[in-house]
């Protein structure tokens, strides 16, 4: 016979699982933070509405797909990348709708060199939130590493519409440019 707590705290964990865990795509506080983006040039505004995207990228009500998030991170950060992996797909599994799930896969899959992988992963976070200039760098990165020049140009331009001061991305537009107009001769 199943104890009633042990069945409840089963349901609960379920209940968690399939609850709305939204990265807030749609908050409309992230409307003025990529209008800041756009328009000014002061790196200090740029860093903050830079860092409070981010927070509210890895926002959830859902405490499960919040704990999940925590551990995969930590088990990146510790070189764990196969249990990131685990967690991660948990994650996604549990809650598809969380952009900020599929985004922490795809550097998984990306750092175990499962680029595929992580292409198909950086295109379902782009699904859920066309302006993710994370994803969109990731893409490119791999796309520029799998020979895929033109593409890599494509991903890089989308980031830097959306996020202009990008460190990197005008240098890798530019040497792209470079590279295929030499082809195009």
């Amino acid at each position: 016979m199943i104890r009633p707590t042990v069945f409840f705290s089963a349901a609960i964990g379920l209940l968690t699982m399939v609850s709305p865990a939204r990265a807030d795509q749609s908050d409309p506080r992230l409307v003025p933070l990529f209008q800041t983006l756009q328009r000014t040039s002061d790196a200090q505004q740029v860093q903050v509405a830079v860092l409070q995207i981010w927070q509210i990228w890895y926002e959830t009500k859902n405490q499960q797909a919040a704990v999940l998030l925590q551990t995969g991170e930590r088990d990146v950060t510790r070189g764990r990348l196969d249990d990131a992996l685990a967690v991660f797909d948990q994650l996604v599994a549990g809650a598809p709708d969380f952009a900020e799930g599929w985004n922490r896969r795809a550097t998984a899959l990306y750092l175990l060199g499962d680029y595929e992988g992580s292409i198909n992963d950086c295109l379902k976070v782009l699904a859920l939130e066309p302006r993710h200039f994370g994803a969109l760098w990731g893409l490119a990165e791999m796309r520029r590493v799998r020979g895929e020049e033109a593409l890599a140009l494509e991903a890089y331009e989308r980031a830097l519409a959306i996020h202009p001061h990008q460190d990197g991305s005008r240098d890798a537009v530019n040497a792209l440019r470079a590279k295929l107009k030499g082809r195009a001769l």
